[in-house]
């Protein structure tokens, strides 16, 4: 059965300082009443002192809405305000206790509104659902809590999971028209991420920027995604907004992009060059600067995020990229790895002899290229030998001139290349030598690269003069330098006499664009932020009260320096992505912040990676739970229990229902599959027990006279205090038959209950004659404890509201007329375990639950889970009882757990 819901968010609206209505149809006419005619401004007068007397007296109380969802919009927002305030009150999150765990919440906003927007003006970055862990204020700091803000972004989490009957519901996915893509070389790409790496402080788009400016940005941007997805959407060089959509038109397209809501890992992404299901690194770099490009021009407030086109999956990769920028940097190391020297044989001896000889002939035969490949072949047997590879590079570099000038474009950049590597390994073994150098400039030059023709023969003078050549040698070596010089300032020049400055700006580039030429070089890709990352993960084991910190200290410290050193292996997907900071916030982060706790801590090297989306892990005297399970929801009550990260621990150890020997005692498992409780978003219509003229026959004057007498105004008692003292007894886990037998290929499907003992709290006072006054006046025999298993059958969500702001420090007083609304009948958590006592309770709107008893928070949490019911629970810090309530019912929830 669908809930129908509001066609519009303004029909949720509602307050409790709204006017009190006049109804002149109520008022008794003259020959009704045996009363004289009363002077109607005199009735006004006192209706409206009526008014701010009950204004006052719920002045500081909390007002909590639920808004949404709407034909519109799957959006659902919780609104907290207090009555007589107008401004939403912002809610304190759980915070974080690490600088690396910031990244659990989404904390940067990527569409600027424009200055001008209204405060409630809603772009399409806040109309997307994305995640709710992701928001800061989600969880309360009471564990396995959330605050009435975050119930808002579980209601929309619910919504547009079960689509809640509405036919616009989708999880931010945008179908495109693909078109070509024109592609970009390395160097190109570096030299972007360097020019968006140094522009990352700088505003784009600026007032009173050259025209050259916005030229030279359309000219990159078309050099990125090809005139075809800027056609018929940009209008001109400075439409940011049209330039905007373009990009966002590209990186919706999943044939050519990841999206990275889908990857538990983005190390997978990246951390390879080619890989099977992944993008590699060049085009997941190619993913970042577009999507850097992206942010830079929604920054600027003339962007509007294209309407729907702002998806999921282009949020993702903002939130990614912009990670990206900040903490990797790219390392280029000249040189290249050294094949192994290795022993040769008088046969592999005699073999490459044979090779070599080819090779002088097919050099007499003018034939080059056929005389680098025998020489290869020598390589590979003797792979040391400087005379082979000295050969190689000069038959590599004549093959290369042959080719240009018959104009085999092709060949010409092949050859050189091979020359550039060969000559690089040479200039490795034979450092000292000025000839080497002089190899890899003229590979160089044939590649067109002269700025590093230059370098290379700068380096080879530097070897000649410290080795005392010649001077004949040392001129040759001046004379190329100067050539190079010469060559070097005629491309600039070339460039500088363009008149186009989009041609103009695009030779520059390609000059540039040699600095950042990896060939014959190393690249390595740099962490900025890894000894806090490294420092974060010994934190949060610290924080869990992790039983193998000192395992996780010894393994992660530094770790990332041997990872760059190649001293490292086997490092896993999870802590390459934490030492690079590089997650995604809310359920991703809290996946991959636990994986990588377990990866590197040795005694649980055997249990592997969860398989499911919500894990628990089992240890064999402690365990932990995602705040998101049920598990973790009841036993965030516990004492001692932290959330951090996504994760409550730790908590006591369990049982695990198993038919075969050898119970395992480190696991992962999977309680994710209780069913969730149903959030109530049906429209109830605002109820406001001391309105005036509700029953439609008061009369103004006495409802003004009875409204403002003190006399029926009084503070309503909340539950009073349980003396019982409710015990975790265990937590059995049954397996469920799917999996009941094997827990090896996956997480261990399982189902709770709970075990709890009831039984009188110890006296606080020691002193024999207060034991023996409360023996006399208590029943004559205490009764014997009580055992309570409770199966946890659904995953209900519990919201903790703030204080109020009461003038009296017993809290905000009610109304005789409106007592009925708050002398509600309480129960104990053990009473809601009886099915009876729970079918009277339900028959009223609202279950009480008496949570003062010793531990009885945590029972009360395992019977809603039992009962399906949500719930707030008031806290000794929270609000009276009346505001308590009023939360309760402003929620929709079943249940309020008074806590004291």
């Amino acid at each position: 059965m669908t809930t129908p819901v509001p066609t519009t968010e303004s029909e949720y609206v509602h307050s409790d300082d709204e006017s009190l209505p006049l109804d002149d149809a109520t008022t008794p006419s003259d020959d009704e009443s045996d009363e004289e005619p009363r002077d109607p401004d005199e009735i006004d007068t006192k209706l409206l002192d009526a008014e701010d007397f009950v204004f006052e007296q719920n002045k500081g109380g909390l007002d909590v809405s639920l808004y949404g969802p709407s034909q519109a919009s799957t959006k659902v927002s919780g609104i907290l305000t207090h009555a007589g305030k107008l401004v939403r009150i912002e809610e304190e999150g759980a915070g974080y206790l690490h600088p690396s765990f910031e990244s659990y919440h989404q904390t940067r906003k990527f569409i600027k509104n424009p200055d001008n927007a209204y405060g409630s003006y809603v772009d399409y970055e806040d109309a997307l659902y994305f995640d709710c862990e992701a928001d800061p204020a989600y969880h309360h700091a009471h564990p396995g809590t959330l605050t009435i803000h975050g119930y808002g972004l579980d209601c929309w989490d619910y919504v547009e999971e079960t689509k809640y009957g509405l036919a616009i519901v989708r999880r931010g996915y945008v179908d495109v028209e693909p078109t070509p893509l024109p592609g970009a070389s390395v160097k190109q790409l570096l030299r972007r991420v360097d020019d968006l790496k140094k522009r990352r402080a700088a505003k784009f788009g600026i007032y009173g920027e050259s025209q050259d400016y916005f030229v030279e940005e359309d000219t990159d941007l078309r050099q990125l995604i090809g005139d075809g997805a800027m056609s018929g959407v940009v209008s001109s060089s400075k439409d940011i907004h049209g330039s905007a959509v373009a990009l966002l038109n590209v990186l919706n397209r999943s044939d050519v992009f990841a999206d990275l809501t889908k990857n538990p890992c983005i190390a997978q992404e990246w951390n390879t060059e080619s890989a099977e299901d992944a993008l590699g690194m060049w085009t997941f770099i190619y993913q970042m600067i577009i999507t850097t490009e992206l942010a830079r021009r929604l920054a600027t407030g003339e962007a509007k995020g294209g309407s729907s086109k702002f998806s999921r999956q282009v949020l993702a990769s903002l939130i990614i990229a912009d990670k990206w920028m900040s903490n990797v940097e790219p390392r280029m190391t000249e040189g290249l790895p050294l094949p192994d020297a290795r022993e040769v044989s008088p046969q592999e001896r005699e073999q490459t002899e044979g090779l070599v000889a080819l090779s002088e002939e097919a050099l007499e035969d003018e034939e080059p290229e056929l005389a680098a490949q025998f020489l290869a072949a020598a390589l590979a047997l003797d792979p040391t030998n400087i005379e082979y590879r000295q050969a190689r590079c000069c038959a590599l570099i004549s093959a290369g001139e042959e080719s240009a000038e018959v104009g085999n474009t092709e060949a010409v950049t092949r050859l050189y290349a091979e020359g550039v590597v060969d000559a690089r390994r040479l200039t490795q073994y034979t450092p000292n030598d000025w000839s080497a150098w002089g190899f890899l400039a003229r590979a160089q030059l044939g590649r067109g690269a002269i700025k590093k023709c230059l370098q290379a023969w700068e380096q080879g003078l530097t070897v000649a003069e410290a080795a005392g050549e010649g001077e004949e040698f040392k001129k040759i070596i001046r004379e190329n330098i100067g050539a190079a010089r010469m060559g070097l300032a005629g491309e600039f020049l070339e460039m500088a006499d363009i008149s186009d400055p989009a041609e103009r700006h695009r030779g520059m580039n390609e000059i540039k664009e040699w600095d950042f030429d990896i060939l014959g070089n190393v690249l390595k890709w740099w962490s900025n932020v890894h000894a806090q990352q490294e420092e974060g993960l010994v934190k949060l084991a610290e924080s869990l009260q992790w039983p193998y910190v000192d395992e996780v200290c010894g393994r992660i410290t530094g770790l990332f320096e041997r990872l760059f050193a190649l001293q490292e292996e086997g490092v896993s997907r999870s802590v390459h992505d934490w030492l690079f900071g590089l997650l995604l916030p809310g359920n991703w982060f809290a996946d991959s912040i636990m994986t990588s706790l377990v990866a590197c801590t040795a005694s649980l090297s055997k249990i592997g990676f969860s398989s499911s989306e919500r894990p628990g892990l089992v240890l064999p005297r402690v365990t932990y739970w995602r705040t998101s399970t049920v598990l973790g929801r009841v036993l965030g009550a516990l004492p001692g229990v932290k959330s951090v990260n996504g994760w409550v621990g730790p908590c006591p150890p369990v049982q695990i229902d198993l038919d075969f020997e050898g119970e395992p005692q480190m696991l992962w498992v999977d309680v994710g599959a209780t069913p969730r409780v149903p959030p109530s978003l049906q429209r109830v219509l605002f109820h406001d027990p001391v309105a005036f003229n509700e029953e439609g026959d008061e009369d103004a004057a006495t409802y003004a006279t009875e409204i403002t007498d003190p006399g029926k105004w009084t503070i309503p008692k909340p539950p009073a205090r349980d003396d019982r003292q409710y015990t975790l007894k265990s937590i059995l886990l049954k397996p469920t038959k799917k999996n009941e037998s094997s827990f090896e290929s996956e997480d261990l499907k399982c189902n709770a209950h709970l075990e709890f003992i009831l039984s009188k709290s110890a006296p606080e006072e020691t002193s024999r004659r207060k034991i023996l006054a409360r023996k006399l006046f208590s029943h004559a025999h205490e009764p014997p404890s009580k055992r309570h298993t409770v199966p946890l059958r659904t995953s209900p969500v519990f919201v903790v509201p703030p204080k109020c702001e009461a003038s009296d420090a017993t809290g905000h007083p009610i109304h005789t007329r409106e007592a009925g609304e708050y002398e509600l009948q309480t129960w104990t958590p053990g009473d809601l375990v009886d099915d009876d006592d729970f079918a009277k309770a339900e028959l009223g709107d609202l279950i009480v639950i008496n949570a003062t008893g010793d531990g009885a928070e945590t029972m009360a949490r395992a019977v809603c889970a039992l009962r399906g019911l949500t719930a707030v629970i008031r806290i000794p810090q929270g609000p009276c009882y009346k505001c308590a309530v009023k939360a309760t019912r402003g929620l929709k929830m079943g249940a309020l757990i008074w806590c004291n």
